[in-house]
């Protein structure tokens, strides 16, 4: 009996090769399709992966997921930091705006604004430049991944955020997120400044129990 069914199956050469490759092909589209799903969802994922620091989120009970968020109340991190058993906490600010390039040229740009002091919510690696050097006035760090978009943005030039100085002191090597859009890294206090005004400004509480 199993003669017969492998005579029937390898008997027809073509209908043979052609059973073949319709399941090669079919078993490939499986792979490539998870492997795409899968990329898509590291990437979205890839703003709280980046801060490895943190053990917590706190977050506005609206808030969808890192892209979509609802900024929290002034005194949240205070609340946050009066909780038993919370060892640290710090603001985080996660906003976008418009940034002038040296050539005159905008381009949308995500802004990153982190604790002053642990500097938590950096990069851990930089193309160039210091973390400490982001407490000099007006300095931000520009995202690594994005600088061959934008003009080779590179350390000495000066953007302009919200019509105000930014002076691009080293470039950061963060993990591509899901979106395209450069990346500034900077001190909280000064990422209020630069993004658009309204009443609640932090947008995480980052915190290690």
């Amino acid at each position: 009996m199993y003669f017969v069914a492998l005579r029937m199956l390898v008997g027809d050469t073509p209908k043979f090769m052609a059973l073949v490759f319709g399941l090669a092909f079919a078993t490939t589209l499986v792979v490539q399709q998870g492997s795409i799903f899968t990329g898509l969802m590291r990437r979205t994922a890839r703003g709280v992966e980046n801060v490895a620091q943190a053990e917590v989120w706190v977050m506005d009970p609206a808030t969808v997921y890192y892209d979509e968020r609802r900024p929290l109340p002034n005194n949240a991190l205070q609340r946050v930091r009066s909780v038993d058993g919370v060892a640290w906490a710090v603001p985080y600010f996660v906003g976008s705006g418009t940034a002038r390039l040296p050539d005159g040229e905008f381009a949308q740009v995500q802004i990153i604004g982190v604790d002053r002091l642990s500097k938590i919510g950096l990069p851990e690696t930089f193309e160039s430049g210091e973390p400490d050097m982001i407490e000099q006035p007006e300095t931000v760090f520009w995202d690594n991944l994005n600088v061959g978009l934008y003009k080779n943005v590179k350390p000495g030039d000066v953007l302009e955020i919200n019509d105000l100085r930014a002076r691009v002191v080293g470039l950061a090597a963060a993990p591509r997120g899901f979106a395209s859009n450069p990346t500034v890294y900077t001190t909280y206090e000064r990422a209020l400044q630069y993004a658009p005004s309204e009443r609640r400004r932090m947008t995480f509480v980052l915190c290690w129990g």
